[in-house]
């Protein structure tokens, strides 16, 4: 069955279909008109001839030429002034019967040309028009008074109406298609997002290519609940490092607080309304236009986007809508990231102590002398275990050992920095990564972890007082000891031993003058 012929015409000519059949039908009456009127056969023959010329010019463009336009300006100036000249020699070969019709036909013409063509060839258009039709009008018409005004008017004055409005229209229909387009894409890329990295670079892209704007940034809670994290700033052409932005009388602290919207298109005039207080980032220069808006869910607030200008009034309330339609994917996109961090981290995590599991402390450390090799700091490792740890088991209980296992954890966190990092390797034995500390320092370490295990007390059900138990340490050292990941573990794992088997409760390497 074959498909209907509406199906396989382009846009252009769907488009076109309309001014096609107005021309066609014109130029139909202006051939009937050859034969019925009152006139000699030259003009009979000429109103003929204008009619089967415009028919096969209407057929070349309808088939032919609109295939052309919008691919080259040059083509379509060209096509401008060839309709021009073909239009007004219509109006001159029979001004006598056609002059409204031909009137309407340009206007027509007009609101075809501005469609496919643009403003200035339309206007270029236009032009030739009037000048025609002036010409032919200054021949029978006088040109006084208001006579004048009703026959001069007609044409600029509707030219320039259809034209401007039609282009903005296209300029909005152009915009929305736009922003449609912006959240399909924001939608179709946040669902395989599952880094806050990867969201905030989205983030990034969506309000360069969908706002103008000299200001952006997008801000994650800290857990204080009294700050923002700007994971992206941008200011007037420059991306700024990572900085913290406070909540009190600030504007996104407004935004936070009342988890809604917030737009001015005149901040130094709406600040005082809102009760809040200039606070600059980026540039040392104020803005003058802003707005925002919370990165929330049902369950929790994220965060915030903001986008700010130079000017004043600078965005719409469409703008804003924008900006709501993209925070609004943006944060499904952030909270799923969370929870896959949180699902990720507790893989990752010994479910008992809290510390990373064997495989987890592996990768850490894997990536730990990766970033050594490049920046050449020392990295060590302390091999830990604790000492007749059976023995616990089997008089106090296996609950009773894994309290000892979770306070063991809770000291050696409470001895390391922030960036070293503490894993369960198995059972009651425990490794320890530290970063940026010579021999000694680990050794100091090492020790305090020692003696604060010493100051523990346990008390068994009834009471009574337990014996701390006694920890032994082995240490190695990146790149002294070892370059590689497992044989700095396999160093670490011979010297715990020989701490064992020099009495236990000991330190390997000694250090001399140490207990």
């Amino acid at each position: 069955m074959s498909k209907p012929i509406r199906t396989l015409l382009t846009e252009e000519q769907k488009l076109s279909i309309p001014a096609l059949s107005f021309t066609l039908a014109l130029c139909l009456i202006i051939g009937v008109e050859s034969f019925i009127l009152p006139a000699t056969a030259e003009y009979r023959l000429g109103l003929l001839a204008c009619s089967a010329v415009g028919i096969i010019y209407a057929a070349l463009i309808f088939f032919y030429f609109l295939r052309f336009l919008h691919k080259n300006s040059a083509i379509n100036w060209l096509f401008a002034i060839l309709n021009g000249v073909l239009v007004s020699l219509g109006m001159i070969f029979a001004p006598s019967f056609a002059r409204e019709l031909s009137l309407i036909f340009l206007a027509v013409i007009i609101i075809t040309s501005t469609l496919f063509l643009g403003r200035w060839p339309t206007y270029a258009f236009s032009t030739i028009c009037f000048i025609s039709d002036r010409l032919l009008f200054s021949q029978s018409t006088p040109f006084e008074g208001l006579n004048f005004l009703i026959e001069f008017l007609p044409i600029p004055i509707f030219a320039i109406v259809a034209v401007e409005t039609i282009c903005r229209m296209l300029d909005t229909a152009k915009m929305q298609v736009h922003r449609l387009e912006v959240l399909n894409m924001v939608a179709k890329s946040v669902t395989s997002s599952l880094e806050i990295k990867q969201v905030i670079a989205l983030l990034n892209s969506t309000i360069q290519n969908a706002l103008d704007a000299d200001t952006y940034y997008v801000g994650l809670m800290e857990n204080d609940g009294n700050s923002l994290r700007l994971e992206l700033l941008f200011d007037d052409g420059e991306f700024y490092p990572s900085t913290y932005l406070p909540l009190e009388n600030t504007l996104a602290g407004w935004v936070i607080h009342n988890r809604k919207s917030l737009f001015t298109g005149n901040l130094p005039e709406d600040m005082p309304k809102f009760g809040i207080r200039r606070f600059v980032v980026g540039q040392p220069k104020p803005s003058l236009s802003w707005m925002g808006t919370p990165l929330q869910t049902s369950e929790r607030l994220l965060g915030l986007v903001a986008v700010a200008s130079y000017k004043y009034y600078e965005f719409g309330k469409e703008d804003l809508q924008l900006l709501e339609n993209v925070a609004q994917q943006a944060s499904l996109a952030i909270d799923n990231a969370y929870h896959h961090a949180e699902v990720e981290e507790k893989s990752q995590l010994d479910s008992l102590t809290g510390a990373y599991n064997h495989r987890a402390f592996i990768q850490k450390l894997d990536e730990t002398l990766a970033d050594a090799a490049v920046t050449l700091i020392p990295v060590s490792v302390i091999m830990l275990d604790v000492d007749n740890f059976k023995s616990y088991n089997d008089n106090y209980g296996h609950l009773f050992g894994d309290k000892v296992l979770s306070r063991l954890t809770e000291v050696i966190r409470y001895h390391i920095r922030e960036n070293d990092f503490v894993g369960r390797w198995g059972g009651e034995e425990f490794s320890i990564t530290l970063q940026g500390a010579d021999v000694s320092q680990v050794f100091e370490i090492a020790r305090r972890i020692q003696q604060s295990m010493k100051q523990i007390e346990f008390t068994a059900r009834d009471g009574s007082m337990i014996p701390a138990p006694t920890i032994s340490q082995g240490i190695s050292t990146y790149p002294s000891d070892a370059a590689g990941t497992y044989t700095l573990i396999d160093v670490a794992d011979q010297r715990l031993y020989i701490a064992k088997n020099r009495g236990r409760n000991q330190i390997e390497p000694h250090q001399e003058g140490c207990d």
